[in-house]
């Protein structure tokens, strides 16, 4: 708190005019309103420790609003005999001398912090007292950089080089110094930190926030230094990992990147706009159109959740990429299967007149959905047209004996289905008591008469008396 004479006691009280233009004297009577905490602050703020030792002797209340405010307008005098204080009174010093160090970074107070800053570990260097302070060092930094006070950032860095732990500074999502420096278009400081070699900043971070906001020297320094850390090829593949297709655009347009780094960013790629991208390059692989192919169609790395939150993407990347010559038929009949299996329609539509699929793969992917009782994909896949006589006869005696009544009342009229195949469909429902599906098949054709005196016999060993009742009216 930078401290302001604003008089808020005496603001509302009319002077003479001869009494109201000497500022010394209105601020004496407003310093004899002061209750003794107000008091103290202001001391503490105007470097008055007379007058901080004349209220010590009667005031034993809190004095943590008189520390921040010495701290904040950088009065080293009064802080001492307040922290004196602070320990005589049996309170934390070391949060004490924390709070000094945060508030005068804050207001880029350097005198303070110079003092303060090794006081946090200076008595006991006991593990407890070493992270407090590399706590505090963080702090400084991360304040300084947010406010541009170039020396107290110069400070911090020096101080904890010189203590042997600057390589402990790590970057948080609320924590960033070199962020910050971006963020605030401190290019001089965000040059100066990027040479820090020994912390290792979030890179790829402070990239994409340069090329986003055009700051074109910091851009140059990070790309040198990221290459340097990482190579041309990570830094690429972690980028476009992102689907940052603005970062991605930039690096390949401004700079050489080799085609074999523009191959590994595209197979770790993230996003329809960036993956379209690096495969308009012309550097792509037919191994990587094959890999990405596969991840995207469901295969590999993606797991169910990423497949629902960019589904369609997805199906645009797969959609993007069959199109290659390259990627051999098996995958191409493996994505296509796969899709019967999670009952993805929409790629399964995204596939459906691809060239690679044959009447195998159309006859396992109904065999899949008709095992899994998706009546919907079974009714799709046998309109296709490629699904054997044989396969249908099959489907119908599985649905059959899995008790897949829909699926069965579906099959049962479809072309090329045999008559002993529909005459042991309609004994299995006799025989596993499933009434409803026995009446329908009643309905929906006429059995021969042996086939109606053989259900009969079953439903009377078997006692099934609803059953036997339809059959007896389908007798008459």
């Amino acid at each position: 708190m930078s401290f302001e004479y604003n008089f808020t006691r005496i603001e509302s009280v009319r002077f003479p005019d001869e009494i109201s233009a000497l500022f010394h004297v209105l601020d004496s009577i407003d310093e004899m309103l002061m209750s003794p905490e107000e008091g103290l602050i202001k001391a503490a703020g105007t470097n008055q420790v007379p007058w901080i030792e004349n209220l010590l002797e009667t005031y034993d209340g809190d004095l943590t609003d008189a520390i921040v405010s010495a701290s904040a307008n950088g009065h080293v005098e009064p802080l001492l005999r307040l922290l004196q204080e602070t320990q005589e009174r049996g309170s934390s010093g070391r949060i004490a001398l924390q709070k000094v160090v945060k508030t005068a970074a804050t207001h880029g107070r350097l005198n303070v912090i110079s003092v303060f800053l090794p006081q946090i570990a200076d008595s006991d260097q006991d593990t407890e007292a070493l992270l407090a302070m590399y706590e505090s060092t963080w702090q400084v930094l991360d304040e300084a950089t947010a406010r541009g006070y170039r020396d107290v950032i110069r400070f911090a860095i020096e101080f904890a080089t010189e203590w042997g732990y600057i390589d402990s500074y790590a970057s948080t999502s609320t924590s960033d110094a070199l962020a910050r420096a971006i963020e605030g278009c401190l290019d001089d400081v965000a040059i100066y930190l990027l040479g820090i070699f020994a912390i290792p900043w979030k890179m790829k971070d402070a990239l994409e926030k340069a090329i986003e906001r055009g700051q074109f020297d910091i851009i140059e320094w990070t790309y040198v230094i990221y290459v340097q850390r990482a190579g041309v090829g990570q830094m690429l593949t972690d980028l476009a990992s992102d689907g940052n297709i603005g970062a991605v655009k930039y690096l390949c347009t401004h700079f050489g990147i080799p085609p074999c780094a523009i191959n590994e960013a595209f197979r770790s790629a993230t996003g329809i706009s960036t993956i379209q991208f690096l495969y308009n390059t012309g550097c792509i692989s037919p191994g990587s159109i094959t890999m990405v192919f596969r991840n995207a169609s469901g295969r590999g790395r993606l797991t169910p959740q990423v497949l629902d939150e960019y589904y369609q993407e997805k199906l645009e990347i797969v959609e993007l990429l069959c199109k290659e010559s390259c990627i051999p038929p098996r995958v191409v009949r493996f994505a296509f299967v796969g899709a019967a299996a999670r009952g993805d329609e929409d790629l399964l539509n995204v596939l459906w007149n691809d060239y690679r699929l044959n009447d195998q793969t159309f006859v396992k992917a109904f065999n899949i959905v008709v095992t899994d009782s998706n009546l919907y994909l079974t009714r799709v896949l046998f309109h296709g047209g490629r699904i054997s006589a044989q396969s249908t006869n099959n489907a119908l005696l599985v649905s059959s004996s899995r008790g897949y009544q829909e699926i069965v009342l579906f099959l049962i009229d479809a072309p090329g289905i045999v008559d002993w195949a529909k005459e042991k469909v309609f004994l299995d429902a006799v025989r596993s008591n499933r009434s409803y599906l026995v009446q329908c098949l009643c309905d929906k054709r006429s059995w021969p008469a042996r086939v109606v005196k053989r259900a009969v016999c079953i439903a009377d060993n078997r006692e099934l008396n609803e059953i036997r009742q339809t059959l007896t009216r389908l007798g008459k």
